[in-house]
């Protein structure tokens, strides 16, 4: 009796060990099939940003006519649109904007309704007139006239250079170059405007003989506006000196000086203010302190 409840006992146990085995078995089964179930059905959708927004191909319309007010343009349909591929549909997931049309009035008019009219034309339209009814002149190309413009003036220094040679500046002074036959008071004239700082000269020249100045030989004067020159030179040419009624001609003997000339003829403290007269009358000599033998001059009276 006691042999036979164990075997018993051993036995149904065995038996729950196996029940529970198939339990397990079946239920390791099951989610395997739920999970490759789950795999399946939601494998398949791609996934898609919830910001983005995407148009299906099959969700847009196939022609124009399925939207009132759409034109064929705004949905890039014909081949070869730029807004779209061959075939007149837009591409899977692109946006194509839409703008409806402007309704047109009823009694058979192009002005739009609701709208801001466009502007008129202000150039030339077709036909060759413009906009308000007027034909705008019109100058062919190959006929158009040339504009002559007037050529700059020449700056001032450059006038002066070419009329009374070159000179540089240094400072406040100007670096002249005499010429054959000239003395310091003909630089003086030219380079100064007048004689009247001829005193200034020789103290800024103590080396130069004012008597003796060789072609060429530098010579440092005041500096003196190159507008200035200009117009005293002009001054100069336009009224000459001419020797007054009471001047006589003398010709210069062997030997003779300006001042033994003066001497002869007014008294001592007079001659300075002689030789400044015989120099106004006779323009032409160079140099009053260096006359020739025979030469022509005018005598003041």
């Amino acid at each position: 009796m006691h042999r036979g409840s164990g075997g018993e006992t051993i036995q149904s146990w065995e038996g729950r060990m196996k029940r529970n085995e198939t339990i397990l078995v079946y239920a390791v089964t099951g989610l395997l099939l739920l999970i490759l179930a789950i795999a399946v059905i939601f494998g398949e959708q791609p996934a898609t940003k919830p910001s983005e927004q995407t148009v299906a191909q099959s969700d847009l319309p196939t022609s124009s006519t399925q939207l009132p007010g759409v034109t064929p343009a705004l949905l890039g349909e014909g081949a070869g649109t730029p807004d779209g591929p061959a075939g007149g549909r837009p591409e899977a997931g692109r946006t194509t904007p839409v703008t409806p049309e402007t309704e047109k009035p009823r009694d058979g008019s192009n002005a739009p309704v609701g709208g801001t009219p466009s502007p008129a034309p202000s150039g030339p339209i077709a036909g060759g007139s413009s906009a308000d009814g007027t034909t705008p002149s019109v100058t062919p190309v190959g006929l158009a006239k040339s504009v002559e413009v007037p050529a700059a003036a020449p700056a001032p220094e450059q006038v002066l250079e070419t009329r009374f040679g070159t000179s540089r500046r240094m400072g406040d002074f100007r670096v002249v170059r005499a010429w054959s036959g000239a003395s310091l008071r003909d630089v003086v004239q030219r380079w100064c405007g007048d004689t009247s700082r001829l005193g200034d000269v020789e103290l800024l020249n103590e080396s130069v003989d004012p008597k003796r100045l060789t072609a060429n030989q530098e010579v440092i004067v005041p500096w003196v506006e190159a507008s200035s020159l200009l117009a005293a030179a002009e001054v100069r040419h336009a009224v000459p000196a001419v020797a007054p009624a009471a001047a006589g001609t003398y010709s210069v003997g062997k030997g003779e000086s300006l001042w033994k000339i003066a001497s002869r003829r007014v008294p001592a403290k007079k001659i300075p203010a002689w030789i400044a007269r015989f120099r106004e009358i006779n323009p032409e000599v160079s140099d009053p302190n260096a006359l020739r033998e025979g030469q022509k001059v005018r005598l003041p009276k």
